[in-house]
């Protein structure tokens, strides 16, 4: 299954959700102080398959964005001892990310996503989906990765390529209160530049 394949069938199933509440929006909900309940925003360290979500690493604050690690913000300069250097590049911004380095450039040669996550709360629980979503990338070099699961389940990839917008809107069944929504965002092989990204989750 391909998000382009789901985009195809939105205009089918967008009528049957006509009742649902949005529980999480990543532009409206991002914050650099706290972060709303539910939210995490993190990436797969050194000698971590995307495929192992209990091993993921949060991110830390820089400035105005989240990275691997605070005291080695991304640079050119970026120090030589810094401890994750298969992580140089990644961030998360209000509406941009970028991934690590891929498999043709790891030390541990495994792609390195920054991934956006989302776990349910009280009250949320319901049919989800994830609506109003967007990627677009700017460098016509390189492809990215996205990936969707629900807790350890794989929903959907899609490989990004070119210069363009792509949504990624999907259905993720039943959603209970503590289910995590994971959305990865990581090269194809080699590190890609930055994409802007928006999404909203929803529940009925």
């Amino acid at each position: 299954m391909t998000f382009k394949a789901a985009c195809s069938l939105f205009a089918l199933f967008a009528t049957q959700f006509l009742s649902a509440e949005v529980i999480a929006d990543y532009s409206a909900d991002f914050s650099l102080k706290k972060l709303k309940p539910g939210w995490a925003y993190q990436w797969n360290p050194e000698n971590v398959n995307i495929d192992q979500q209990d091993q993921y690493i949060d991110l830390e604050v820089v400035k105005n964005y989240y990275a691997v690690d605070a005291d080695y913000p991304p640079s050119k300069k970026q120090n030589k001892d810094a401890p994750h250097p298969d992580g140089k590049w990644l961030t998360a911004r209000r509406n941009s990310v970028s991934c690590g380095y891929g498999t043709i450039e790891s030390q541990d040669q495994l792609n390195h996503y920054v991934i956006l996550s989302y776990t349910v709360q009280p009250g949320e629980a319901g049919s989800g989906r994830i609506i109003n979503s967007e990627v677009l990338r700017k460098n016509e070099t390189g492809s990215n990765e996205i990936r969707i699961y629900v807790n350890d389940r794989l929903i959907g990839t899609d490989i990004l390529k070119g210069v363009g917008k792509q949504a990624f809107n999907v259905e993720l069944g039943l959603l209970e209160v503590s289910d995590t929504v994971y959305l990865a965002l990581g090269p194809n092989g080699k590190r890609a530049g930055a994409v802007n990204i928006t999404f909203q989750i929803d529940t009925e």
